[in-house]
């Protein structure tokens, strides 16, 4: 009988896990260089891979989200230099670490429906849509505007 290769996954997930622990212990060094070589490329697999274990449909593959990364110099909305640095590298995220949000905060993402911000920007943001977002700073502006 064939599997498939979810229920090759499941049924073998101890087995599986192991030789992954063993491969990153051996080659552990590799991995760093490759991550530090193609930054945006190992930020794309990363947040693809914790999107989808997130319960997000996701419409596009690490390299397509690496070409629009590689574009992504500066936050669209602060315009603070981005910084490409995956979970577990360094000290982890950072406020100008970068950031994939939705802008329509659909469950389902492709290249369109989303866009590189900052780590700061998409955390105030949060699940607000662009429009929404748009009249939150606004409101802040007009409640302070006469303290500045």
């Amino acid at each position: 009988m064939n599997m498939t290769p979810a229920e090759y996954r499941r049924t073998h997930r101890k087995e599986l896990a192991a030789k992954a622990i063993k491969y990153y212990r051996d080659n552990r060094e590799e991995i760093i260089a490759r991550k530090r070589r193609k930054p945006q490329l190992s930020w794309a697999r990363y947040t693809i891979c914790s999107h989808k274990k997130s319960g997000y449909q996701v419409h596009f593959t690490p390299l397509s989200l690496e070409k629009l990364a590689l574009n992504a110099i500066t936050c669209p909305i602060c315009d603070v230099r981005l910084a490409w640095k995956t979970s577990g590298q360094n000290e982890g995220a950072k406020f100008n670490s970068a950031s994939l949000d939705r802008k329509n905060n659909d469950r389902i993402l492709t290249l369109n429906k989303v866009w590189i911000i900052c780590y700061r920007c998409n955390g105030t943001k949060l699940d607000r849509s662009l429009a929404e977002f748009i009249a939150y700073c606004e409101r802040v502006v007009n409640t302070f505007k006469g303290e500045l």
